[in-house]
């Protein structure tokens, strides 16, 4: 493409130097098992491009030492592409997780000590969007949580996929502490929250910046988490920081809200490579 005077940018949300071993990703892309198709060779092309637009902080930082082209236009979604869900579960709200295990093993152990205790305590179930048919109950495994507790739904093409997260009442977003997981934005709260859900989100920077403009809650320590779910076990706490949230991201967070950034960051990178064929 380059040789053809096309314009070439990478648009990165992940950071793949440091994809972590229990990801499915990192066997997939070994150079040692693949190679002639490995993340090495992706990583070579950030050099190469003409500019790349991050999404995140960390990958905006990480990015300017490969090009010098980088802008940082943070993740937005369609609202049209949501359904905004109205909760009537009472007092027995369900806690959920969309997602596949198959790149999200540790994330979820990780929350067994403070998810677990809490729905048996609370006698709540709880659901898993993403489940793999062969292992249907991996989630509720990872968790120590019976089965008999656990719903789920399993993986489905993109112009369905609003409907996965409409059984869920109060949605989590746990990471693990690793740079992999601390330069990934907050679009999975975003998804709640177009969905009318509020959710609570492991304290990333990225998660503590929505947190900090009214979307959804950061937790940094497994205290922070069980104050947020007992927060939202109350359903008027609930359907006040969903409301909150799904105001805000409606009028900040869209597509539309960010088409300059994307239109100013497309543009400066295209004219620079105009500008360099002369």
């Amino acid at each position: 493409a380059r040789v053809f005077g096309q314009t070439v940018i990478i648009d990165t949300d992940d950071h793949f130097e440091n994809l972590p071993s229990d990801n499915l990703a990192f066997r997939t892309t070994d150079p040692k098992a693949n190679p002639d198709n490995n993340r090495n060779h992706f990583i070579k092309t950030y050099s190469r491009a003409n500019g790349i637009i991050a999404s995140t902080d960390f990958l905006y930082e990480r990015m300017c030492k490969y090009n010098k082209n980088v802008y940082l236009v943070e993740n937005s979604l369609f609202p049209e592409h949501f359904i905004k869900r109205y909760d009537t579960a009472g007092n027995k709200p369900v806690v959920g997780w969309v997602g596949m295990m198959l790149w999200r093993v540790e994330d979820i152990k990780g929350m067994a000590g403070i998810i677990k205790p809490f729905v048996e305590q609370n006698d709540l179930m709880i659901h898993h969007s993403g489940a793999v048919n062969d292992n249907l109950t991996w989630f509720a495994d990872a968790m120590g949580i019976s089965p008999e507790r656990l719903t789920t739904l399993s993986p489905v093409r993109p112009a369905t996929y609003p409907n996965i997260l409409m059984p869920i009442d109060i949605g989590i977003v746990p990471l693990t502490n690793n740079t992999f997981n601390e330069a990934k934005s907050y679009l999975k709260g975003l998804e709640f929250a177009f969905s009318n859900i509020p959710f609570i989100a492991t304290s990333t920077n990225e998660y503590k910046k929505l947190a900090n403009n009214g979307v959804g809650f950061a937790a940094d320590k497994p205290k922070d988490w069980i104050k947020h779910l007992n927060h939202l076990l109350d359903p008027d706490n609930r359907k006040k920081s969903a409301e909150k949230a799904y105001e805000i991201v409606s009028q900040k967070y869209t597509i539309y809200s960010r088409i300059n950034e994307w239109y100013n960051a497309i543009k400066s990178i295209h004219d620079s490579n105009t500008n360099k064929r002369g």
